[in-house]
């Protein structure tokens, strides 16, 4: 638990949980994205984004990739390595 918001992490696959905010990375698949419900709190997300830019993920601008609208009222933000980006 990190500031009261969870972690768990596998080999292969990390997700980043503070209730309704989620954060996926999956270096094997290079698949990186936060999953965000309906309700959310925007602190929450801002942390997730802060977390994300702390592993060296950052979210892809609007021209690379739309949001994915998904079931249940979520949306898809998809991220990419800034290492790989040139940032």
């Amino acid at each position: 638990m990190m500031h009261g918001h969870g972690v768990a992490s596998a080999a292969i696959e990390d997700r980043f949980n503070t209730g309704r905010v989620w954060l996926h990375i999956d270096e094997d698949s290079w698949e990186f994205h936060i999953t965000v419900e309906s309700g959310h709190d925007p602190d929450d997300l801002r942390y997730v984004i802060d977390f994300a830019e702390g592993q060296g993920l950052t979210l892809l601008d609007l021209d690379e990739c739309d949001p994915q609208i998904l079931d249940g009222n979520r949306i898809r933000l998809h991220l990419k390595s800034i290492v790989d980006s040139g940032e």
